[in-house]
């Protein structure tokens, strides 16, 4: 993940638009009650705000995967992101039908061939596994209003 601080915002639009129009408009995950709560996202920008959330939240779990891939859930909203360092295929972002049971199969699933070991989730979002990226990443100035809704438990 060489090079993420300088590129974050641009890796967090380009995971919005891959996943938007499958998961937010064809799926219409984000605004399924039985996947968590609605989160009202209507545009690719709504959608990189959370998914800039879901990555920076001190609340979300974050995980290093194989591949050189990252990992963050947020189990408040039941959203995953996994990022890839393949510009090709920047990651995406989702709304599990089953809450964790994703971010649980992704640390199974990169197991280290040799020692048997599956990746250690930490909470606390990227931060919590590049420590040397705090304040060298930000937190979008406008939240969507469902995350401040999560947070506060009343709607703006």
């Amino acid at each position: 993940m060489r090079g993420m601080p300088e590129h974050f915002s641009d890796l967090v639009q380009e995971v919005a638009e891959k996943s938007f129009v499958k998961h937010a408009v064809r799926l219409a995950e984000f605004d399924n009650p039985l996947l968590g709560p609605p989160l009202q996202i209507e545009t690719p920008a709504q959608l990189a705000r959370h998914v800039r959330h879901v990555l920076l939240n001190p609340l979300s779990v974050a995980a290093k995967l194989s591949d050189n891939r990252v990992a963050c859930y947020d189990r408040y909203s039941n959203t995953l992101v996994v990022l890839t360092p393949d510009a090709k295929r920047p990651g995406t972002c989702y709304r599990p039908d089953a809450a964790g049971t994703t971010f649980q199969k992704l640390l199974e699933d990169s197991r280290d061939a040799q020692s048997q070991k599956r990746p250690q989730a930490f909470l606390g979002g990227l931060y919590a596994i590049f420590p040397a990226w705090r304040g060298q990443l930000q937190m979008a100035e406008e939240k969507p209003a469902a995350q401040t809704q999560l947070s506060s438990g009343k709607p703006d």
